[in-house]
């Protein structure tokens, strides 16, 4: 997109005000700004700024840039530059080596852009609206996605970065844009507040720019003068014409985020802080409601007229309005700090009234609950105390009465508090009044507002990935067929806002990394206490453990484990692997009991131990391992053929929507577990005559999980008494030797009458697989 020709709303700002004082103030004087009232009673077509303004998040050309007041403001803003939508291509491949290659093709879509926020100060003007200061929180399609004071303070999972720009007559262009538009070719925007999102990831946008919202801290405090004082001279008067001494009040916030014109961009004001404008001596003076009565006008000065016309005979004409025409209600919607700075309303209702006549208001000004309920007051009890209006006529003697102020009025009931309205001299010397009746207690409401605090509704974050790695036999009959020596992966997410995650590979740390599968189903992982031997004589093809039981403690307690009957436990369900973190040298077992216990922990009994032929590590369990479960199609394997077996290579597990750089890597070698022969059954040695001793076993294949070795050997390895030596090793093709008197009585000096010894298979690929060990006599 190209640059955006940046209007300003200061400009149409002045389309009340332009030319001579009188013309320009015209028929508002005294009622069209402080008479907020009348105006919804009698509207005029003035139009000020609305908080909508604020919460939609445009490109348009030409598009006003929002006015700031205040030290905290909520707004959307204009997009200035895009990129447009770039796309990514994401190539993985899964199978291969000896199986069928599968190739899957992704598109993920992002953008840069620029969002101007607002215009900043003027060079040289003394009334200016400050630049801001910080961005305080970011929503996307109402998502808090950044939160500078709370935990989503770092750069999040959605975009590279976000540079904030204040709106300074001497910031540079920004580097991104400038990297797209070219150096000497790019603006910098000076005087203009904006934000440049770099590389905002849209998939959890439809692929489309999210409505963003910004929560906006300007440099310092600001009074409702110094903002009145900013608007006449965008309206092009002479700031000594205005007097705003009275309008003390601290703004908390107010955005002209629309063209409007003088009188509009101050009616909502004049609504929130109780005053009048009015045209004094050739300039502008603000009143503040609830001042004392200017002066005292007697009856005799009253009923002016024309010196050939007869006196009237009333010098008060009073005119009331029907209690069926006036508002049974009052509402006002405005910024609540309390609610994020989104829009809160209250209103103040009375028995009597129409509903047809109800007052509501709009303005983009920040007020807290009470504030805003206390306004709800007024404007409804300022209607009905100005049910009855008057006219009156007086002349010159009265010339400098103001416009917008109380005076004290004579009537025939006592002196009473009346506000002039409006103030017309004809050529003929006869001031006319337009007077209302005004009371002190209507700007003296306490009511309390009725909170209504924004729910919290932060983006959930991808968060970091777990990568679990498993060196571990074969599981399914089609992984020996199809991924050869490969090993198991699987992930576990953070939190609720996980995605799913890429599995990255590189052959040294530094990379590069290649993508190899993506996965969007976690692995339920938990930790596991200690996991005692079954008793001796356990046969894993055949007994149950019922004596151990193994507690699990999950991740989250959001995952579960269930339990099963034994058919459908036979069958293969409820399969684990109990062991250390690295994934190697674990035990896999079954499971048919799950008692949930506490939160997220399961005891876990009736097991079936050693699966796969793994019960050589039976023994070896430490109180600090893992259980992964084992599931089908959430646990993958991954094949890099048999030369990358006993290497050291660099995993990553990246959550989507992160950059790898933010993930650390795992280094770790598949040792080809899964091509592993089984370890022997059935060790049997039996002494015969002349003391040799006959040692023999059966062998066990890996069955439907792995076909038997093409050729049958084993190496067998006669232990010292300890077990912690090996005094011969002999290399055999059938499962049995004959251990001679000699040989006894060369590896011990003497015949043995006790033996340790254990034997294990030889693999084509692996090489030596798991011992099955065995001692006692012979």
């Amino acid at each position: 997109m190209a640059s955006v020709a940046l209007g300003y709303a200061g400009q149409a700002i002045g389309g009340a005000f332009g030319g001579p004082l009188g013309a320009a103030i015209g028929g508002m004087i005294g009622s069209a700004i402080g008479g907020m009232v009348d105006n919804q009673l009698f509207p005029q077509k003035e139009v000020g700024p609305r908080l909508t303004d604020l919460t939609l998040t445009a490109s348009s050309y030409g598009k006003p840039l929002p006015l700031i007041f205040g030290p905290t403001n909520r707004l959307a803003g204009n997009v200035i530059w895009s990129t447009g939508l770039l796309e990514t291509t994401t190539k993985t491949k899964s199978g291969g080596k000896g199986g069928p290659t599968v190739k899957t093709t992704t598109y993920s879509y992002r953008a840069s852009f620029a969002v101007a926020l607002g215009e900043a100060s003027i060079p040289g003007s003394t009334a200016a609206p400050r630049q801001i200061s910080r961005i305080l929180k970011v929503w996307m399609n109402s998502k808090l996605i950044y939160d500078v004071d709370g935990e989503l303070e770092v750069e999040t999972a959605l975009y590279a970065g976000f540079r904030i720009y204040t709106g300074s007559h001497t910031q540079l262009p920004d580097p991104t844009i400038e990297s797209y538009r070219g150096v000497g070719e790019t603006p910098a925007y000076r005087g203009t507040a904006y934000v440049v999102f770099e590389d905002l990831q849209l998939a959890d946008f439809g692929n489309r720019l999210p409505n963003i919202e910004f929560l906006v801290e300007g440099d310092a405090a600001i009074t409702v003068g110094e903002i009145v004082g900013e608007i006449v001279a965008r309206c092009g008067l002479d700031l000594n014409q205005v007097s705003t001494s009275t309008l003390v009040d601290s703004v908390r916030g107010y955005v002209v985020g629309s063209q409007a014109s003088g009188i509009g961009a101050l009616q909502p004001l004049a609504l929130a802080y109780d005053f009048d404008v009015a045209e004094v001596g050739g300039g502008l003076r603000c009143n503040k409601r609830g001042a004392s009565a200017l002066g005292v006008i007697l009856l005799e000065q009253l009923a002016g007229h024309d010196g050939q016309a007869v006196r009237p005979d009333d010098e008060l004409l009073w005119k009331r309005m029907r209690t069926t025409a006036l508002p049974r209600e009052a509402t006002i919607t405005f910024s609540d700090p309390g609610r994020d700075y989104q829009p809160n309303t209250q209103r103040a209702v009375r028995s009597q009234g129409s509903a047809q006549s109800n007052l509501s208001s709009e303005i983009a000004i920040v007020l807290d609950v009470d504030e805003g309920r206390r306004l709800a007051d007024r404007m409804l009890w300022e209607a009905w105390t100005g049910v009855q209006t008057a006219v009156a006529q007086t002349d010159d003697r009265w010339i400098s009465i103001e416009p917008g102020r109380v005076y004290l009025f004579e009537t025939p009931a006592g002196f009473e508090p009346l506000r002039i309205l409006r103030k017309t001299r004809g050529a003929n010397g006869v001031i006319d009044l337009d007077i209302k009746r005004d009371r002190d207690e209507v700007y003296a409401s306490t009511a309390t507002g009725v909170v209504a605090p924004a729910l919290p509704n932060p983006m959930a974050l991808p968060g970091l990935t777990e990568l679990i790695l498993l060196d571990i036999p074969l599981l399914l009959e089609a992984d020996d067929a199809t991924t050869g020596p490969g090993f198991y992966w699987g992930v576990v997410g953070s939190g609720a806002g996980w995605r799913g995650a890429d599995f990255l590979r590189a052959i040294d740390v530094a990379g590069p990394y290649e993508n190899i599968a993506p996965q969007g189903i976690e692995l339920t992982v938990g930790a596991a206490d200690l996991l005692e031997p079954p008793t001796a004589g356990f046969d894993p093809d055949a007994d149950w453990d019922m004596v151990n039981v193994v507690t699990v403690t999950l991740r989250r307690p959001d995952m579960t484990l269930d339990s099963a009957v034994d058919d459908v436990v036979l069958a293969g369900a409820n399969a684990a692997y109990v062991g250390p973190a690295d994934g190697h040298g674990g035990e896999i077992i079954q499971f048919a009991d799950a008692d949930l216990v506490a939160p997220g922990v399961y005891e876990l009994s009736r097991l079936r131990r050693g699966q796969r032929g793994t019960d050589f590590a039976w023994g070896d369990h430490g109180s600090d391992e893992i259980f992964v479960l084992l599931e089908e199609g959430v646990l993958q394997r991954a094949n890099f053929g048999a030369g990358d077996l006993n290497l050291e290579r660099a995993y990553k597990a990246v959550s989507l929507l992160t950059f790898p750089d933010d993930t650390d890597p795992i280094i770790w070698e598949n040792t080809g577990v899964g091509l592993r022969p089984y370890p022997p059954a059935d060790l049997l040695a039996d002494g015969v005559s002349g003391g040799d001793v006959e040692l023999s076993w059966i062998r066990r294949d890996r069955g439907a999980y792995g076909a038997p070795e093409l050729v049958e050997e084993y190496q067998l390895e006669i232990r010292n008494v300890a077990g912690t030596a090996t005094v011969r090793t002999v290399v055999l093709p059938s499962p049995e030797f004959t251990y001679t008197t000699a040989m006894q009585t060369a590896d011990f000096g003497a015949p043995v009458v006790s033996l340790r010894w254990r034997v294990a298979q030889v693999g084509s690929v692996f090489g030596v697989g798991a011992f099955a060990e065995s001692s006692g006599p012979v």
